[in-house]
């Protein structure tokens, strides 16, 4: 247990510096968010398209890895509709938000850095194909949802053009569409583009990290305190164990990528959730008391996870 804690206390040592650098004011906004549109459009991305273009990607994809991560998915999404619906009283789009902070959890920022530091390189592949899973499907059943509910929205295929859209300008999904097609057509990288790829790469983990825990503060606690609980058990607990079982028990998957898998499904609730709930305005406070709350309860679960994984 030492030795994990070794490995996951300077990472979320790393969260608390860039809390405490917004908490004290020593960023500014204008850094902050300068931090996170390098992270998003720079460093992650190129930290991504190096994992995908180096990675043998024909030999490596398993269908049954996609069957095994999207049933556990929306294995839980469903009853978490159903629970949101008539256990919490929301309406459609709230329950969808709730739902969906079960289940996405912080894997680009948090997840594919520790993943890699953990597991090595090779647990980059399937972490960043359930990042995709989460982006491309889950993200936009939600969105549907929340536009359907809504009885001034523009319809299903309004928010499936904007949904497209999005995607299309989303340089995560560029750098994974990208790198795979390096990948599968085997197109050699010359020297001093894989210099610059791993020198820009490796600092998408530290300044990732960093920018999480500048955009927690402001997110106070408040009320609502036993749904934000529910949450963070069922993305901290519950997925992390349904996952296991769906890869184990229902699939059969390379238990290397199992690992891969179930470790970034211990991740908490993914700020990219919060981003969706602010841009459609529906269960802001409850999901950013949920990314704040299972961020701290994490630096345990996730420490426990990797134990329990050895």
């Amino acid at each position: 247990m030492l030795a994990v804690f070794s490995i996951t206390i300077p990472f979320f040592a790393v969260i608390g510096c860039g809390y405490a650098a917004e908490r004290f004011r020593i960023l500014g906004v204008a850094s902050r968010v300068g931090l996170n549109n390098f992270v998003f459009y720079f460093a992650l991305p190129v930290l991504i398209f190096g994992l995908m273009a180096r990675s043998n990607i024909t030999g490596a994809i398993d269908p049954a890895f996609f069957g095994a991560y999207l049933t556990a998915s929306f294995g839980l999404f469903i009853p978490g509709l159903i629970i949101g619906r008539w256990l919490f009283r929301l309406p459609p789009g709230a329950a969808g938000v709730q739902s969906l902070s079960g289940i996405y959890g912080n894997t680009g920022y948090v997840g594919l850095p520790l993943a890699i530091l953990v597991l090595g390189d090779a647990a980059g592949l399937p972490v960043i194909i359930t990042l995709t899973m989460d982006i491309a499907i889950m993200a936009p059943v939600v969105m549907a949802i929340i536009e359907a509910g809504r009885a001034d929205g523009a319809g299903i295929g309004a928010v499936f053009r904007r949904t497209a859209r999005t995607l299309i300008k989303n340089p995560i999904i560029g750098a994974i569409v990208l790198g795979t097609l390096v990948s599968v057509f085997q197109i050699p990288l010359p020297e001093i583009l894989t210099r610059f790829i791993d020198f820009l790469g490796s600092a998408a983990g530290p300044c990732a990290l960093f920018a999480l825990g500048a955009s927690l503060v402001g997110n106070p606690i408040s009320s609502g305190i036993g749904e934000v609980l529910y949450i963070c058990l069922i993305k901290l607990v519950v997925h992390p164990l349904v996952l296991l079982f769906t890869m184990t028990q229902i699939f059969t998957i390379d238990p290397d990528w199992v690992k891969a898998a179930v470790l970034s499904a211990t991740m908490p609730v993914a700020a990219t959730v919060f981003v969706l709930a602010q841009q459609f305005d529906t269960y802001v406070r409850r999901c950013s008391t949920a990314v704040l709350l299972s961020t701290i309860i994490s630096v345990a679960t996730v420490s426990l996870a990797l134990t329990l994984l050895e």
